[in-house]
């Protein structure tokens, strides 16, 4: 097809006006598919954004410095696991307040952790102690202090009964939370108990379906293997059990 001198002008004069649309027009397209695009990977829209914030060590009264800080270590661990939280890293942590020549161990009241707070950069700070009442009662409390406001934002405290293992495993995870605002953690023994209540529930009234089993007005059950003969005894009688079982 041969096209004339003129059309072909034509279409070279348009060119340029062609290729500045497209400059004009493919950004904003690409824009618009970025923003329509779904959130990356992993993300999870509903979350709320995880704020950085600054975990003293837990000022030991009645227990010793190890277990003390084996405390603290947990409480970092599951607050990060709430995903509420960053954490400041604990060397990080170590070197400023060392250049500041502060501790963190014994820093429990408001006005230490503003300061501390202050110093890092950071928007919240968690400090407290771990008292050990007795052999197995323990105390954590907790406050979670604003540094911008010198505001304290939680008082947070457990009181837990039990091994030491079972206070890192299981009181930690409610004080966590409990500081991140979320509701307790169903207890792990609670649960078990729940089970075998159920379980026993279940056992007693097929049990109580037996022509040969007794149930008392209190829910007791027994059951006559071979009845006896003689005397009943009243509440007054002194007698000799023969126990098997």
């Amino acid at each position: 097809m041969m096209l004339s001198p003129m059309a072909s002008v034509s279409r070279t004069r348009h060119r340029p006006a062609l290729r500045a649309a497209c400059r004009l027009f493919f950004p904003g397209l690409l824009v618009a598919a970025l923003l329509a695009a779904p959130p990356a990977w992993g993300a999870d829209p509903a979350q709320p954004a995880r704020e950085l914030i600054a975990v003293l060590d837990l000022q030991a009264v009645g227990a010793t410095e190890v277990e003390a800080a084996a405390l603290t270590e947990r409480l970092r661990e599951t607050l990060l696991k709430t995903r509420r939280f960053t954490l400041v890293d604990r060397s990080q942590l170590t070197a400023v307040l060392n250049e500041q020549a502060l501790q963190q161990t014994g820093c429990t009241s408001q006005d230490c952790a503003v300061q501390v707070g202050r110093i890092l950069g950071v928007r919240k700070v968690v400090s407290g102690r771990a008292l050990r009442l007795g052999e197995r009662q323990w105390v954590l409390s907790t406050l979670l202090v604003d540094v911008e406001t010198a505001e304290t934002l939680r008082v947070e405290s457990v009181r837990f009964q039990g091994s030491f293992f079972d206070l890192m495993q299981n009181g930690i995870t409610d004080l966590a939370r409990k500081l991140a605002g979320l509701p307790s953690a169903p207890d792990a023994r609670s649960e078990l108990a729940k089970k075998n209540q159920m379980e026993g529930s279940a056992f007693l009234a097929a049990n109580g379906k037996r022509p040969s089993i007794t149930t008392t007005s209190s829910g007791l059950q027994y059951e006559v293997l071979r009845r006896g003969t003689g005397k009943s005894p009243t509440s007054s009688s002194i007698v000799t059990a023969h126990y098997r079982g």
